[in-house]
């Protein structure tokens, strides 16, 4: 999977192991060039109203897919017989370190100061940024 994964060199591809359910849900594993992720929120979206569209075959309110980070339910809603929005409950982000706002503005060439930077988990790991903008633009 991972070669192909590699070679087909989209920023996310996921592999349907089986067109039939486990524990209630699809084995699904997404894969990037690089390597193996827990969870992805777009390709889960995707994969899930593939599921319904080419194995599943007529309309279900939920499709379950079983992902390394645990078992994620897709909502379907439909609109004259088609698929017209999916929704998933993810994991709550689980959330890390703070880190020192005085080094890294220290450290930055940016002219905009950091307000906060910390670190969270939802099945894969995030790094937010928070800065400063102004309203005319990003840099003068």
């Amino acid at each position: 999977m991972q070669k192909i994964a590699r070679e087909i060199n989209f920023s996310e591809t996921t592999f349907i192991l089986s067109d039939v359910p486990q524990k209630r849900g699809y084995d699904v594993r997404i894969f990037t060039p690089q390597k193996e992720i827990p969870f992805a929120g777009h390709p889960t979206l995707g994969t899930a109203y593939i599921i319904q569209k080419e194995i599943i075959k007529k309309p279900v309110k939920n499709v379950m897919l079983n992902l390394r980070v645990g078992q994620i339910t897709v909502a379907l809603s439909y609109r004259g017989g088609k698929v017209s929005r999916l929704t998933m409950k993810q994991m709550e982000p689980i959330f890390g370190r703070r880190f020192d706002m005085q080094n890294l503005n220290e450290a930055t060439p940016l002219p905009l100061p950091f307000l906060a930077v910390l670190s969270f988990l939802c099945g894969y790991s995030f790094l937010q940024v928070l800065m400063l903008f102004h309203r005319t633009g990003f840099l003068h």
